[in-house]
């Protein structure tokens, strides 16, 4: 699927297509988004027959996790949220970690172990629940995407990770900005100050920059 992205001709490309295109045709994509998806617990889109159509497609799902630090120093998610295109929030739940937290990381995340004390949603049943949004066509937007991607063990073709669709003007290709800075630029506000959810409208709304 990826190979038939890149061999579709430019000219015939969605604005969206285009920026599928500027992400997967980044040098740091494939170390990004090479992920174990044949395991099990993995769950991977399928593209069908008529990929032609699913190029086309302009669906947009934006994708935010929030994680924490667990005992043997792994990371787990223990929030999700998603809006389509439209800003709507089409999913915000919480998750509870496998593993003992010892790291909520409050300050960042806005999560702490009273949220979780009766949550009992497992990485499985967040995979079921985006099922419904993951049609064959649609374009998964993040920043810094892979890291949603890895830790939700979803494997989907149309990605836009706007960690890679911008860079810094004259600087090292090794540098990616960060959404804070994405925010700051764009909009001349301070993330910080907002609801954590606007992170995702922000993640979104960077798009139609370009």
């Amino acid at each position: 699927m990826i190979e038939k992205f890149k061999q579709e001709s430019p000219d015939k490309e969605t604005p969206e297509q285009r920026l599928v295109r500027v992400t997967i045709t980044h040098p740091r994509y494939p170390i990004h988004y090479e992920f174990p998806s044949l395991a099990e617990d993995w769950f991977v889109t399928k593209c069908g027959k008529k990929q032609s159509k699913v190029i086309k497609s302009t669906r947009m799902l934006a994708i935010r996790c929030e994680m924490v630090t667990c005992e043997n120093g792994s990371e787990a998610v223990v929030r999700v949220a998603a809006v389509d295109r439209d800003l709507k929030v089409v999913l915000d739940n919480f998750v509870k970690p496998s593993l003992p937290v010892i790291d909520y990381k409050t300050d960042i995340t806005g999560v702490t172990a009273e949220d979780l004390e009766k949550e009992t949603l497992s990485v499985a049943d967040i995979q079921k629940k985006l099922r419904r949004f993951l049609s064959k066509g649609t374009i998964l937007v993040g920043h810094g995407l892979h890291y949603c991607l890895q830790v939700l063990k979803v494997d989907h073709a149309r990605v836009i990770d706007t960690s890679l669709v911008f860079n810094y003007t004259g600087a090292y290709s090794s540098r990616t900005p960060s959404l804070l800075n994405l925010c700051k630029a764009s909009f001349l506000f301070w993330m910080r100050s907002c609801e954590w959810r606007v992170l995702l409208t922000i993640a979104f709304t960077t798009l139609p920059l370009l």
